[in-house]
């Protein structure tokens, strides 16, 4: 899970060429930012630049509120569903 929130952090950031798909590229990536100073410092400012992006995006969050609102709706809806869950 946490690879895929790194994945969507990073495509959200448009710094996709710092994603690895398997084993080699992660050791790729990590080599090259490791050794090209010059790359890993276009990677920070990349990062530095467009983070706003990420920390101010909401959409999420009113995705998640929604998703919320919507479970505590049906188990409203479904009394028998919480008597069966209390006897747990």
């Amino acid at each position: 899970m946490r690879g895929r929130h790194s994945c969507a952090m990073l495509k959200t950031l448009g710094i996709t060429e710092t994603i690895a798909h398997t084993g080699a590229d992660y050791i790729n990536v990590a080599v090259r930012l490791a050794r090209k100073a010059d790359w890993q410092q276009q990677v920070i400012a990349k990062m530095r630049d467009r983070h706003t992006q990420l920390f101010d995006e909401t959409d999420c969050i009113h995705a998640l509120e929604a998703f919320y609102r919507e479970a505590i709706a049906q188990h409203q809806a479904n009394p028998s569903q919480r008597e069966g869950s209390a006897s747990r």
